[in-house]
């Protein structure tokens, strides 16, 4: 009997979750069909569940009642999610006097992609951003208010990948590529949080160019940062050995972060219920420096969840917190179900935290608990095992060395990611006092990173690396 409402809000949440799932994924008739037959489903798994220890009849009858209701609702949540009437969805099509306010800059090879908001289209104000393609310089500032006529297209499906959908679930409904930089109009004509924070990530990746060479900055920005600014070659190879979710802000990086910190600070000689709260702080840290984007603050929220359902030790109030995490996103955006590699790489890489690093730390008895190495490296097998499917499937390929390859860097990228931030504030503090002095204290970090990447850059040679699907 005390089991029922865990039980009972686990169902409406799961309800709303199937809904907006089913009806992603699916055709309306399809997902119907497939909505009955998970009511009569959850009805069969109830039916006559009286005497059961998990619920009373009478609990069993609303969990199946509040299950279709939820379901219904979170295919009805996805149906508005839709441009609205003053949305620059409506704009696509011929030469546009664009304005708007740089909200996200990423510089590639001879170009860079500008994503800007506040928009005002041929002097009407319109919601949601555009995404303009122009020259790699001059670099385009945060915050600067700047001016472009390009004409305006609707995305459109690349290869097989539904980028239109990919950027409807972050609002962008318009692209645009422009030979002209835009032109600047306000310096720093918005200076918000979400702005600062993305300042604060532009100049930790800069810092760790400063002291790494490339390919090694990269791949520290892309362990520290969520940074993934690799070479066209180089996220080739991370494609072809399953580990491009190592340079991704996801779940992934959280659950790498959040297990070295707590394990630093077990070692150190705090317990872990007052090592708890500094983890937390050390995620919101992570979320900060990476950018404060969408996608690795979803993945941070999801991080918080695992660790405070391992805090209360009940895999029920840990299994409904990520539903309730989940759902409420979904609730804000369901696009992102499917449409959003991120997310799901959050909600997988939390789970396998919740249901199996335990039982994967207890089975690694051979492995030292020495600097924490092994709760470590049991959350982070559990993390990449869980998001490994979509790993696979969400590049429409097999990395047959994948599991290889990520059992083969896995032990290395804690130690990376220590040495390298520690190497760079040592570096820091000597430089403080005695300027332009090479030093010694970067070696270990580039020691790990050219490990991992020597691994890679192998793996990723062999002939029979990748299976197209």
């Amino acid at each position: 009997m005390k089991k029922t409402p865990s039980v009972i809000l686990a169902s409406i949440l799961a309800g709303f979750i199937l809904g907006v799932l089913l009806f992603s994924y699916f055709s309306f008739e399809i997902a119907i069909g497939l909505s009955v037959a998970s009511i009569c489903f959850v009805l069969g798994l109830f039916k006559g569940r009286g005497s059961s220890p998990l619920l009373s009849k009478e609990g069993s009858g609303v969990v199946i009642v509040l299950f279709a209701v939820s379901l219904v609702f979170g295919a009805f949540r996805l149906s508005l999610a839709v441009p609205s009437n003053a949305s620059v969805a409506h704009n696509v099509g011929g030469v546009r006097s664009v304005v708007g306010v740089v909200m996200k800059q990423e510089t590639g090879e001879g170009s860079q992609k500008i994503t800007l908001g506040d928009l005002v289209v041929d002097g009407d104000r319109r919601d949601d951003l555009v995404q303009i393609f122009t020259n790699a310089y001059p670099k385009a500032e945060l915050g600067d208010r700047v001016a472009v006529e390009c004409e305006l297209e609707k995305p459109e499906p690349i290869e097989g990948f539904a980028y239109d959908r990919f950027l409807a679930a972050k609002h962008i409904y318009a692209t645009c590529y422009s030979r002209r930089t835009p032109f600047v109009m306000e310096k720093g004509a918005r200076q918000d949080v979400v702005i600062l924070i993305r300042k604060v990530h532009e100049d930790a990746v800069g810092l760790v160019a400063k002291y790494f060479g490339e390919p090694h900055a990269q791949l520290l920005s892309g362990l520290l940062l969520g940074d993934d600014n690799f070479s066209d070659a180089w996220k080739e190879k991370f494609r072809r050995t399953g580990t491009s979710h190592v340079v991704a802000a996801s779940g992934y990086n959280i659950a790498l972060v959040s297990s070295l910190a707590l394990a630093f600070l077990i070692y150190a000689g705090l317990k872990r219920q007052y090592a708890f709260p500094f983890v937390i702080l050390a995620i919101a840290g992570f979320v900060i420096l990476a950018g404060g984007e969408a996608a690795v603050t979803r993945a941070g929220i999801m991080g918080a969840v695992a660790l405070t359902a391992t805090q209360l030790g009940r895999k029920s109030s840990a299994r409904n917190a990520l539903l309730l995490v989940a759902a409420v996103m979904l609730l804000i955006e369901p696009r992102i179900l499917r449409d959003d590699a991120g997310f799901q790489l959050s909600v997988l890489s939390t789970a396998g935290l919740i249901f199996i690093s335990k039982p994967i730390a207890e089975k690694l008895g051979f492995i030292p608990e020495m600097f924490g190495l092994r709760e470590s490296f049991s959350s982070t097998l559990a993390a990449t095992t869980f998001t490994l499917p979509v790993i696979i499937f969400g590049f429409g390929r097999i990395s047959i060395v994948g599991p290889i390859t990520n059992l083969l860097v896995l032990p290395f990228l804690p130690y990376a990611m220590a040495a390298g931030t520690a190497g760079i504030a040592l570096t820091m503090f000597v430089n403080a006092f005695f300027s332009a002095v090479p030093s010694v204290f970067l070696v270990p970090g580039w020691f790990f990173l050219e490990i991992i990447l020597r691994i890679i850059d192998a793996m990723s040679a062999l002939p029979f690396a990748v299976l197209p699907l």
